[in-house]
Order: structure tokens, then sequence, then C-alpha cells
């Protein structure tokens, strides 16, 4: 990739990637990334339109023609949480659209979650692995707090809200 550009206007979103093969072109394996900043949480059109640049020396990639495109739905998620850094830096996330929580540990160790209401009422009680989604859709709106114990003992605790 020679260079990209995006467009977001409202719920729609336009990339045009611009490609610039060279004389001594070869296949590329290399998966073309863009950031898209910071997007509000629904769901975006994305038009996605590959450009190949023409090479002529002795001032190479001058000019673009479109060679491909697609179409495709992306949808963003709103997450809420609270990240709490313990001794094994783990990260809880609440993922509302999908009713979602994200559990993530950097120590690659099992652990048991616990899930509490306002009250202290054990809500949801589950072994995980050191990343791993877990589907609770039975939350209803308000604070929760989580438990996590690892395999070794170590301890990290946090809240979500569910919105």
């Amino acid at each position: 990739m020679s260079s990209a550009n995006h467009i977001v206007s409202n719920d729609s979103i336009r990339v045009d990637v611009f490609h610039c093969p060279g004389p001594l072109a070869y296949i590329c394996d290399v998966t073309d990334t863009i950031n898209l900043g910071v997007l509000t949480e629904g769901h975006y059109s994305t038009e996605i339109i590959i450009h190949r640049k023409i090479y002529i020396s002795p001032d190479p990639c001058l000019g673009s023609n479109p060679v491909d495109s697609s179409t495709r739905e992306l949808i963003v998620y709103s997450s809420t949480g609270i990240n709490e850094a313990g001794s094994n830096n783990i990260i809880v996330k609440y993922f509302s659209g999908n009713r979602e929580l994200l559990v993530k540990s950097s120590n690659e160790k099992d652990a048991t979650i616990m899930i509490f209401n306002t009250v202290g009422s054990l809500i949801l009680e589950k072994g995980v692995g050191s990343s791993e989604r877990i589907s609770i859709p039975a939350l209803g709106q308000g604070v929760y707090f989580y438990k996590l114990i690892d395999e070794d003992g170590e301890t990290a605790s946090g809240k979500f809200l569910v919105q």
C-alpha cells in the first residue's frame, strides 16, 4: 500500500487504498490496515475502493485507476467498564450490543469470575480462560461488580455498567 485515506460521514465510511506495484510486482500477502479513529456506536455502510497507481519511469506511481471495490457493514458496539489493573493485568468490559462480557488476562491462567449486583447477590459464577467472552443476556440495567480469582489464588475486582 502506498497510501490510503478515508471519509466518515454520518453512517457511511468510504476508504480509498492506493497500491503501486512497481516494475517487479509480486503477489502481496500483507493486509492493509486503516485506522478509522474513534467511531460512535451504530451501523456503518463501508465502501472500500482499491486503486492501482501506474508505474511510469522516471516518476513512479502517478495517477490511479480503481481496480476493485466492496461494500461491507461495520457495527460498532459501545463498551462500558472500568479497567482495574491488578497484579495480573485483567481487563473486564461489558459490550451492550451483544450483551457479552470480555475477560482478558495477560498472565495466561484460567480463573473463576463471580458477578454480583449492587446488593451483593451472586448473579453468575463461571470458569474462564485468559481471554474469553461470556454471554450474559439476563442482566438488567445497572452497576455490577466482579471478582476474578486465578488458579494461583491471585484476585482482581472491579465494576462495569449495563445500560
